[in-house]
């Protein structure tokens, strides 16, 4: 490689290139003809005649370069700048992504010999993703799927600071039963429900699956008491419920009450409600939140989504009710605790029977639910696996089930999870783009919803945000407002609570360039920064 004189700086082979806004990174090199058009408009080769310093980090060298290209320096110093080189085989051009830090001695070596090409930093879509998230209004309620959440409970930690989500639910957690929930606890949040998956699967000798909700404690202070609503199941799935405008007298932190566990599907028995009949309805408003893994295999996920079914059913035929005495005393509140009373009509429907007083009146509680997880089925596929019966379409089907009998709707859109597989032998890449991560609800509440394309696992994290039961008054997240400095708020927040933390600015540097990569399809840059942030965490 050439170099000039002084062997303090490197010489660039042909200059540096600058490229319009319009070139990203894979794009093709322009040829001679197009380069003298691109020169004409003050693009093109930029000439340095010392060359660069090898000492220069990477933000002193962008801040050189920019004044050489004056006509598009204010432009540039907004966007930023991506080094990048050409690739002599293919003509193709592939970005680099550095730590501030870094010097020019570094990209010299990963660069090598040729032209180094330079393009505008394109939007940071990670960035806009969070951005949207911190609009919204409500209950804000995410999921990912962690592969593995002990190494990574201090990224998980980070994350949770970054999105401020007020519920956050995780599947394959990968949990031992020896791990206590005191070394995944995260400041500011609780863990409501845990269900680990087997300890061995017929794939490795590891344990796999597993699920796992946070809640804000911040929202036990504004009168929204969570705790795990369990009932028989034989799969994966936890459902949390948020109980909102529950009266004074009758409430109970869930701290002191812990579980609240409901035998037989939460129904209470025939005599203990004859025994027990209720002089008014409470007017309870409850949002249920059921996180679900259904672990992957073709044999297994049809009767697993029907069990699904059949639970989503059970618990959505269910409107519980604690009625209030005319005469309440604390005895009769402890008496009235577990009674229920079971809607006809559904989650939100209005009911006789065991929920209604004497004199008939009508139970007015109402339920919404949002079912989010890992379901392993790839929603992307749905037209194709329609015209062949197969056990993809059998699957497919079984969802659409849920969905229309049950009266849910699917939110996701956007693929969750991108992956690449290499065929070293066969000298081939191919690249994948799934939908399997998704959320439901039962439509009684305006939501919106996306995917955040941050890269803790090959997942991306999904969210929802739902109106709150009880109107703008139990707004839990209306001071929600996207900064641009949001992420460094973030970090400090994260480093004071945990100071022997590994993860400090270089790192953070480092796992958003890492996201943003795995985002825009970067994969070279993105497994070098993956396994650099592996190693310094």
């Amino acid at each position: 490689m050439p170099r000039s004189q002084n062997s303090g700086f490197w010489s660039v082979k042909s200059g540096i290139f600058l490229l319009p806004p319009s070139y990203r990174n894979g794009d093709t090199y322009p040829n001679e003809k197009k380069r003298t058009e691109l020169e004409r408009k003050r693009y093109g080769t930029c000439s340095l005649k010392n060359g660069l310093d090898r000492t220069w980090t990477c933000e002193e060298l962008e801040e050189n370069i920019i004044t050489k290209y004056s006509r598009h320096a204010d432009i540039l110093r907004v966007t930023g700048v991506l080094f990048a080189k050409l690739e002599s085989s293919s003509k193709q051009i592939s970005v680099h992504r550095f730590l501030p830090l870094q010097t020019v001695a570094e990209l010299e070596a990963m660069h090598g010999s040729g032209v180094l090409v330079l393009l505008f930093r394109p939007p940071d879509v990670v960035q806009q993703d969070l951005a949207r998230l911190w609009e919204c209004d409500g209950m804000t309620i995410g999921h990912l799927n962690c592969q593995s959440l002990p190494p990574k409970i201090d990224e998980l930690r980070l994350l949770l600071f970054r999105t401020n989500v007020d519920v956050m639910t995780l599947s394959e957690t990968w949990l031992k039963r020896s791990i206590k929930n005191d070394s995944l606890a995260v400041a500011g949040y609780r863990i409501v429900a845990r269900r680990d998956g087997p300890e061995k699967s017929m794939y490795t000798q590891h344990p796999r699956g597993g699920v796992m909700v946070y809640v804000k404690e911040e929202l036990e202070e504004r009168g929204i008491h969570a705790r795990e609503y369990v009932y028989d199941t034989s799969l994966e799935v936890v459902c949390v419920e948020l109980d909102f405008d529950q009266p004074m007298k009758h409430r109970k932190s869930t701290k002191e009450s812990g579980q609240t566990t409901c035998k037989g599907r939460g129904r209470a028995s025939a005599a203990g409600a004859a025994a027990k009949q209720p002089e008014r309805c409470q007017q309870r408003n409850v949002l249920r939140i059921l996180d679900v893994y259904i672990p992957p295999g073709t044999r297994d996920q049809i009767s697993a989504l029907q069990k699904l079914h059949s639970d989503i059913s059970d618990l959505k035929e269910q409107a519980q009710c604690r009625p209030l005495r005319e005469q309440g005393t604390p005895e009769n509140v402890q008496e009235d605790k577990g009674t229920k009373c079971r809607s006809s009509k559904g989650a939100g429907g209005t009911t006789k029977g065991r929920g209604s007083s004497s004199k008939g009146q009508k139970c007015r509680c109402k339920t919404q639910y949002v079912i989010l997880g890992d379901f392993n089925c790839n929603i992307q596929d749905a037209d194709a696996a329609a015209e062949q019966r197969s056990t993809v379409e059998a699957k497919l089907r079984t969802l659409k089930e849920i969905e229309d009998s049950c009266h849910l709707k699917q939110l996701i859109k956007d693929p969750t999870r991108t992956a690449r597989r290499k065929y070293e032998s066969k000298g081939k890449v191919n690249v994948s783009e799934t939908t399997i991560d998704l959320i439901y609800t039962d439509g009684n509440a305006k939501v919106r919803s996306g995917v955040i394309r941050v890269s803790l696992s090959d997942h991306f994290m999904v969210y929802c945000s739902v109106t709150v039961p009880g109107g703008k008054k139990k707004n839990v997240c209306k001071d929600k407002k996207f900064t641009g400095n949001r992420d460094q708020e973030a970090l400090r927040k994260f480093s004071s609570q945990y100071p022997r933390s590994k993860i400090n600015k270089n790192v953070f540097h480092l796992m958003k360039n890492r996201d943003l990569a795995h985002a825009n399809g970067e994969w070279d840059d993105y497994d070098r920064l993956r396994h650099e942030v592996k190693r310094l965490t």
